[in-house]
């Protein structure tokens, strides 16, 4: 534990930069079994059965060696469908003698509810590590980590999910929204967002990364997007440009159309950044062969 924080303390001398106890936790908490929390000034936990502290000046000052047994837990995902508004993550601790004093989350998280000392379920609504330590009676603890990949961001709108997006790809979302009569409910999308950094000028002649180009017509999104004869239409298109975008007289730009005549994606969207020009043409006439209407108003 001293090398790495005497290492990492070096490190960060020669970049010019101050080294914070986030910058210690980061780099200790890949010590196997370790237990690190920062507490004030001070990081403090125990590793290999000692207690220990890292002090105002990185010092690693170890303490006796603890007593009495460690706790076990797990913490996992028990939502494993994609979509729902929240990802359920329990958490089961035990310990051989003894009790379990505690179950403390260290992220923002939703307690949903609490069995028993030893047992608790939380949700989340976005991706990533979550953390909790668990304390027994005898004051040794653990932590233990549960990684969310299934959770769905919610946004209170459409366009603030396209802007919040870096770069081109296919992701869902949750709109919150009310149904006409009033009702609230959250409503998911799923986007193809097919992003260009910097200004573009669609001249016909110019082939752009995420769309076809024929007869000085632009279909953008792919044939994953598309409705069939027998299934929904899958994503909207959505057509970023980072800075300016100038269609050119003659120039039409749509989204892509199944190959096989059935439709096209269950929409479009063209984001601007910067100043929009249409000489030219926007199409949407290649609309999916099936898609269901949800009949929901967005503010």
């Amino acid at each position: 534990m001293e090398l790495k924080v005497y290492n990492l303390a070096m490190k960060k001398d020669k970049m010019g930069h101050d080294l914070t106890k986030e910058d210690i936790l980061i780099e200790i908490n890949s010590l196997e079994g370790i237990v690190a929390e920062i507490v004030g000034d001070t990081i403090e936990g125990e590793y290999k059965d000692f207690g220990y502290k890292i002090d105002e000046d990185n010092n690693v000052i170890v303490s006796e060696k603890l007593k009495g047994d460690k706790p076990t837990a797990v913490a996992y995902v028990t939502t494993m469908t994609e979509g729902l508004e929240d990802v359920e993550i329990q958490v089961l601790a035990s310990i051989r003698t003894g009790s379990i004093a505690s179950i403390e989350p260290l992220n923002e998280i939703t307690l949903k509810e609490e069995k028993s000392s030893r047992e608790k379920i939380y949700t989340v609504k976005d991706n990533g590590e979550y953390r909790f330590r668990i304390r027994a009676d005898n004051g040794r603890s653990i932590i233990v980590n549960c990684d969310v990949k299934n959770a769905i961001p919610t946004y209170d709108d459409i366009l603030t999910a396209i802007e919040e997006t870096e770069g081109s790809k296919t992701r869902k979302i949750q709109v919150n929204g009310r149904l006409v009569d009033g009702t609230q409910k959250r409503e998911i999308y799923s986007l193809n967002i097919i992003t260009h950094d910097g200004d573009l000028v669609l001249d016909g002649t110019l082939p752009v990364e995420g769309a076809t180009l024929e007869n000085l017509k632009y279909e953008f999104g792919s044939e994953e997007d598309v409705g069939t004869l027998g299934g929904y239409a899958k994503n909207t298109v959505v057509f970023k440009v980072v800075g300016n975008l100038e269609i050119q007289s003659g120039v039409t730009v749509t989204s892509v159309a199944n190959s096989e005549g059935y439709g096209g994606p269950k929409g479009m969207i063209i984001y601007c950044t910067g100043t929009l020009t249409n000489n030219g043409t926007i199409s949407m006439t290649a609309r999916g062969g099936k898609a269901v209407r949800t009949k929901c108003i967005f503010a």
